[in-house]
């Protein structure tokens, strides 16, 4: 009782005693109990409805008390199914999440990541604002140079794991499916054949706390629950939208923010599962295999792409040390790293070729681009 009068605020408590949730001032800890027994009508539900409001009133003051990118932080983490790793059942084995997983996910929900070491260069090798990971620890999973890497091992990984569960649903699936439309060769990620309906999809992942959706104006979309995931819908919706309709197929955009809300379009891919499983599994258990391993699969690939981003500003210092390094002469002075002098000294020598190959292949295999290609062409020639 003391705990509910400190958590809310007054016009909350007057609002629950206008609904006989709450008994009156008057009333002291020790007739609570009396008050909702004498009720004429039962209270259904009562310990949650006042355990919703003490929550709802501890939200609201922990949101005012954190900056922007926290606020979209905790608005994301309370999204629709983004807890759903952690209520992930190991019963298949992509339903696993790693130690190391679980940790991530958690230290991105709660803003509490490990502090760079000080003393040690921070600076991302992309160079934007925004990089140091001293003072944005979460710039990896906006990073453009880890797009091609990290983040799309994550978005295969939920492409595989959707796919694997509209199989199990008794569906017919097409990862990257080939020849979609005629004007081009850009393509959906699956194509997806329940019953009689054809369904494309097409997963992103978009993150509410990058600056793109936190620096528009006075109601950024990253202070609006599921709105970098509703931006990412919209996007896909332009891409494929009308060239599926076109040819009679259902289009579902399956965003993803990195801290686990689902996009609505989710609801869409899970009504036609639901009709085409009736006859195969429960629906409960795909339900339950699908948000589950999309939230596992979105955790492991969160994991890798900080893991890949710690890496990578580590392995630049390294470079950025060796610079430092070749300005430095004999001498102690600091000259340029090459001179037109000493340049074809410092350079590492190639080994000669053979004087028995045609001067095509020699002068192509000099080119360090085509070494290793053109090597193995030089063996094969002399086999």
């Amino acid at each position: 009782m003391r705990k509910v009068c400190e958590c809310m605020s007054q016009e909350q408590l007057d609002s629950l005693r206008e609904q006989k949730l709450f008994p009156p001032r008057s009333h002291s800890a020790e007739k609570c109990i009396q008050f909702w027994a004498g009720l004429e009508t039962p209270v259904v539900k009562l310990q949650s409805w006042l355990g919703f409001h003490m929550h709802e009133a501890k939200y609201t003051q922990i949101l005012k008390s954190l900056d922007t990118v926290g606020q979209a932080r905790l608005i994301s983490a309370s999204g629709w199914q983004a807890g759903a790793a952690f209520s992930a059942i190991p019963t298949e084995g992509f339903l696993v999440i790693g130690d190391d997983a679980i940790k991530t996910l958690t230290q991105l929900r709660l803003g509490w990541l490990p502090p760079w070491p000080r003393g040690i260069p921070a600076k991302c090798p992309c160079g934007l604002e925004g990089s140091d990971l001293s003072t944005n620890p979460i710039h990896p999973l906006h990073c453009d140079q880890i797009k091609r890497r990290g983040i799309n091992r994550r978005h295969d990984g939920i492409v595989q794991t959707i796919a694997a569960v509209c199989r199990a649903a008794g569906c017919q699936v097409e990862v990257e499916p080939a020849a979609c439309f005629f004007d081009n060769n850009k393509h959906p990620d699956l194509k997806v054949v329940a019953g009689v309906d054809t369904i494309m999809v097409d997963v992103c992942v978009h993150s509410p706390q990058a600056r793109s959706y936190l620096d528009k104006g006075k109601s950024p979309t990253g202070l609006q629950q599921g709105g970098a995931a509703w931006q990412g819908e919209r996007k896909k919706e332009r891409k494929y939208q009308k060239k599926c309709e076109d040819r009679g197929w259902s289009f579902v955009p399956a965003a993803f923010e990195p801290l686990g809300l689902f996009g609505q379009a989710h609801k869409l891919l899970l009504t036609s599962l639901d009709r085409v499983c009736e006859d195969v599994v429960p629906f409960s258990l795909i339900r339950r295999l699908y948000t589950q391993g999309c939230a596992a699969a979105l955790a492991r690939g969160n994991a890798d792409v900080m893991a890949e981003g710690r890496r990578r500003t580590e392995l630049n210092r390294f470079y950025i040390e060796r610079k430092a390094d070749s300005m430095v002469v004999e001498d102690g002075s600091s000259a340029p790293p090459f001179d037109e002098e000493g340049e074809e000294e410092r350079r590492p020598s190639r080994p000669p070729l053979r004087s028995d190959v045609n001067g095509r292949l020699a002068e192509q295999a000099s080119h360090p681009s085509h070494n290793r290609v053109f090597i193995s062409q030089l063996h094969y020639n002399e086999m």
